[in-house]
C-alpha cells in the first residue's frame, strides 16, 4: 500500500494523474468505502454509520479513485477514533455541487494545522498522532485526487471534538455506474 500511495503521489506531484470524470454514484462509492473500512474499524471498536440521502446523489469523478478518497478519510477517521467512538459519513447535493462528509468523534485538530495535515510526509507532532503511524500520504492523496476532479476537500475541528472533513465535487445530472 505504501508503493502505490508513493506511486500515486509522484503522479499528483508531476502533474501526471491524469483523470477521465464520468458520473459515479456516490452512494454506490461510499457503500463499497464503507464495506472496505469495515473490519478495521470492528477491529478498532469504531462504529461506522453511513446516513444517505433521500434521493441518489451523482458526482463526476472517477469511480475508483473516489472509493480511493473516501476510504482515506474513513479510515483516517478510524485512526483517530477512540474506542465505542462512532464514524459517520454522509453525502448530499448543494446547489451544483455533490457534497461528502466524514466526521469523528477523535481528538480533534488544532485550528493552526487545518492545512497542514495536507501536506505530504507531515502529521500533527503528537505522541496520539506517531502512535497511530502511517505515512503522511493519505490526506494529501486525497487532495490532489479531489482537486484533479475539479473539487476541494477540506477540514474543519475543534479540539476535544472531534474532526469533519467535507469534499465538494462538481455534480452530474445523469444517473451514476
Amino acid at each position: 500500500r505504501l508503493v502505490d500511495d508513493l506511486l500515486d503521489f509522484s503522479r499528483i506531484e508531476a502533474g501526471r494523474l491524469a483523470l477521465h470524470p464520468e458520473p459515479v454514484s456516490l452512494d454506490e462509492v461510499v457503500r463499497f468505502s464503507v464495506e472496505t473500512v469495515a473490519a478495521v474499524a470492528g477491529e478498532q471498536g469504531v462504529r461506522l454509520v453511513a446516513v444517505p440521502p433521500p434521493e441518489p446523489v451523482v458526482a463526476l469523478g472517477v469511480r475508483d479513485r473516489l472509493v480511493q478518497v473516501v476510504v482515506n478519510l474513513l479510515a483516517n477517521a478510524i485512526k483517530f477514533s477512540p474506542p465505542d467512538g462512532r464514524v459517520q459519513v454522509r453525502w448530499w447535493h448543494a446547489d451544483e455541487a455533490a457534497m461528502l462528509e466524514v466526521a469523528d468523534e477523535g481528538p480533534g485538530i488544532p485550528r493552526d494545522k487545518l492545512q497542514t495535515i495536507f501536506e505530504p510526509f507531515r502529521q500533527i507532532d503528537s505522541s496520539t498522532t506517531r502512535a497511530r503511524g502511517g505515512a503522511g500520504l493519505g490526506l494529501p492523496i486525497t487532495r490532489g485526487i479531489v482537486g484533479a476532479l475539479g473539487g476541494s476537500v477540506w477540514a474543519e475541528s475543534e479540539e476535544g471534538s472531534g474532526s469533519r472533513f467535507l469534499v465538494r465535487l462538481r455534480r452530474s445530472g445523469q444517473a451514476g455506474r
